[in-house]
């Protein structure tokens, strides 16, 4: 989610930020975990799985067709001067809703022409009606990320924080009543999350109307625009890399192998679902909560230059992460059994192991976001390539061998190969950059 990463917002990092950054992360990680259990109990193992399964399937084309929709094009979007002014910002709003919506339009022709095949293609054994429902929430999903990128450069984190908490809030509402007064379906909880995001999508363009002059819009260019895109671009293998690392594309294969057994896939999914939201949410306590005293009261920990800086904070991070993960592994069982319940115990195996891959994705958070601005494309599409690759060559044994565990350890594995090798990357970027500077 972007209020997870708003390392990138450009303003003074002041107290009350890091207040908000500490507060957004919290609130969202609470709120997302309460809906997903409430729903994972809800719907029992096996439902929840193939609930998982194609929400994950119909939103895996939004990197692919949306502008900006990745962390790292959105990063490069936020930075562009053009936002500076408010109208020349209304402009960049309506360009970017008019091509998502045009975008979406074609993207849901397409799926209710494909859909029925997939549903009936042997071997994949799809439902038709939840695949079909899932998709109506991509169009929802990309709308929904231009309002939160006008926001942010913006400077409204209030606003969006707000947002999400509105979303969370509908959905919750809707799983609530859902339970209560109509009989527990995949299709009704897959209407709730869609009709949920349409209400989240109106509040959140009723707040663009009223901080930005919609009303008197100054158009881009078409110079502009072929800028634009070419800014916010990413090559097209670093999406698909992108996907298999740090995605459970895995649930794919696991389909495939367990169509017959649904509930692998509702353990694989929380699991992923949980390590990978402990891996964007301890970095941002840490960095907004702990760090900033640790700092005041020992200056040792203090640093001259940004190779200084990283090396220092990324130590800090690994050594004040540990506890949290060994807590983390020790509590996971009890957890488990007294939130989710004692039918989802067994992806407790799966869950130690990717939280393994997410704190070492912890520690490299600052590496991962110091390339993604200095936009070290070719490094990092190696890098990419090569733990995508190592993924796909583990997962197809590893699964077939020992389940939903060989499946967790090819994935952690991955993501570990490619949070050090952002690790090692980045230092070597800083080092070379404070030598020159040294040199001058």
């Amino acid at each position: 989610m972007f209020l997870l990463h708003m390392q990138s917002i450009p303003a003074k990092d002041t107290k009350y930020l890091r207040a908000l950054r500490l507060f957004a992360a919290v609130t969202s990680f609470a709120g997302s975990l309460c809906v997903t259990i409430l729903i994972a109990r809800t719907l029992g193992p096996a439902q929840f799985g193939q609930y998982q399964f194609v929400q994950w399937f119909a939103l895996l084309a939004v990197p692919f067709i949306g502008i900006g929709t990745s962390a790292l094009s959105s990063r490069t979007l936020l930075s562009i001067p053009g936002y500076e002014t408010p109208r020349i910002a209304a402009g960049i709003f309506r360009f970017l809703w008019h091509t998502h919506s045009y975008r979406s339009i074609i993207y849901l022709i397409l799926c209710v022409l494909l859909v029925p095949a997939l549903s009936q293609l042997p071997g994949t054994h799809l439902l038709f009606l939840p695949l079909l429902l899932a998709t109506f929430a991509v169009p929802l999903v990309l709308l929904q990320r231009v309002v939160e990128m006008t926001l942010q450069s913006q400077s409204r984190i209030d606003l969006l924080i707000l947002l999400h908490l509105i979303h969370l809030s509908i959905l919750l509402l809707f799983v609530i009543l859902i339970v209560l007064f109509l009989p527990i379906q995949l299709t009704t909880l897959l209407l709730a999350v869609v009709g949920s995001s349409f209400l989240a999508l109106l509040i959140g363009y009723a707040s663009i109307r009223r901080i930005l002059p919609l009303h008197c819009v100054r158009q881009p260019d078409p110079l502009f625009k072929t800028e634009l895109r070419q800014r916010v671009h990413v090559a097209l293998w670093h999406t698909i890399s992108d996907e298999i690392i740090w995605q459970p594309s895995a649930l794919l294969l696991l389909q495939l192998l367990y169509w017959h057994t649904p509930t692998i896939l509702a353990f694989y999914a929380l699991s992923f679902l949980i390590s990978s939201n402990l891996m964007r949410l301890i970095p941002v306590v840490l960095l907004n909560a702990v760090f900033p005293p640790l700092l005041r009261a020992f200056p040792v920990f203090c640093f001259t230059n940004t190779y200084e800086a990283f090396i220092k904070t990324s130590w800090l991070l690994a050594i004040c992460g540990l506890p949290l993960l060994l807590c983390a592994l020790l509590c996971s069982p009890l957890f488990v059994s007294s939130i989710l319940g004692v039918g989802f115990l067994p992806l407790v195996l799966s869950l130690r192991i990717q939280l393994v891959a997410a704190y070492f994705g912890s520690v490299a958070t600052l590496a991962v976001t110091h390339l993604s601005k200095q936009r070290h494309w070719t490094g990092q599409l190696r890098l990419g390539l090569g733990s995508a690759f190592l993924n796909i060559i583990l997962v197809i044994p590893g699964t077939l061998l020992w389940g939903i565990t060989g499946t967790a350890l090819a994935s952690s594995v991955a993501q570990s190969v490619a949070a050090l090798g952002s690790l090692c990357i980045c230092r070597h970027m800083l080092r070379v950059t404070a030598r020159r500077d040294k040199q001058r």
